[in-house]
């Protein structure tokens, strides 16, 4: 049975951090939830009438529906950016009790319809103007929220190939001009989710924009009480290091205030400074490694 390339948009509202939602749980999902459980239909038609009213909604869950096993995924966020790339691993599934499929009211994003996924390491945040052209002019058309992707003349073993052999620098190429869409998943997914980070952390006051550096981007409260400045970067250089700092020196009147910085990716210059003034560094990849 021949594979197939799928690009499904991880999000349709301001809800940048949907992707690490999606790699957390390790699912590919789409709305349209009120067509209740897929397995319960085995005709297009009656799909179609169900969701008569909805646009796009059949066909593109009729597309989700049919995926198979092995078919690879790109996980397609805003800007022309795709996230993360990986595999499907499981069946259809009508899931509400993840992060992904709960309801917005309690935090979620109401995507029930999922497929298991087995989500790469890397390549992670790039341009699709790097993939091969063929495919790069697939993507980023709009309204279309799930399309299959021809590979063209490198066929899905050639185009896996590439995402394989190219994930550093694809990687890498993106940090640069993805600064602020990075920044902002992972703000808004510690906005949520801030006890992934550290157990007890709370949050006592969130910054609004991405790009102010007057404040961090978090205040919190551990489990002891103390004091936790938290800023986000998508790629921490030495500079994000002295900016932390700058901020330690706004709160050091308050005794016990500590310091993170989190970010997809930290340089070997930040640590050093980091290391120098006793601010915690975490790089995020939803797993939060400890640097």
């Amino acid at each position: 049975m021949s594979r197939k390339i799928f690009a499904i948009v991880t999000h349709h509202s301001d809800r940048e951090d949907a992707a690490e939602a999606w790699k957390e749980d390790g699912v590919a999902a789409i709305g349209w939830s009120s067509a209740g459980n897929l397995t319960k239909i085995d005709d297009y038609d009656k799909l179609s009438q169900k969701l008569r009213n909805s646009g796009r909604g059949a066909s593109s869950l009729w597309v989700f529906k049919e995926m198979k096993k092995g078919d690879l995924v790109l996980a397609y966020v805003t800007k022309n950016i795709i996230a993360y790339v990986g595999e499907i691993a499981g069946g259809y599934e009508y899931n509400k009790k993840n992060k992904v499929g709960m309801d917005t009211k309690q935090g979620g994003f109401g995507y029930r319809h999922q497929r298991r996924v087995k989500w790469w390491t890397a390549p992670r945040y790039f341009s699709r103007k790097e993939l091969p052209w063929e495919m790069a002019r697939q993507l980023g058309i709009q309204g279309r929220i799930i399309a299959e992707v021809n590979p063209g003349r490198l066929g899905f073993e050639g185009l896996r190939n590439f995402l394989r052999d190219n994930a550093k620098r694809l990687s890498d190429s993106g940090l640069e001009i993805n600064e602020d869409t990075i920044k902002a998943g992972i703000r808004k997914y510690l906005h949520n989710y801030l006890s992934n980070l550290e157990k007890g952390l709370k949050i006592v006051q969130a910054e609004r924009g991405v790009s102010d550096q007057k404040r961090p981007d978090f205040l919190a409260r551990d489990q002891n009480g103390n004091l936790v400045l938290i800023e986000c970067k998508g790629t921490a250089q030495e500079d994000a290091a002295w900016q932390v700092k700058n901020y330690l020196n706004k709160f050091k009147k308050k005794e016990g205030t500590r310091a993170i910085l989190v970010a997809f990716k930290i340089t070997p210059e930040c640590k050093e400074v980091a290391q120098r003034h006793n601010i915690e560094l975490y790089e995020c990849d939803l797993t939060f490694d400890k640097s």
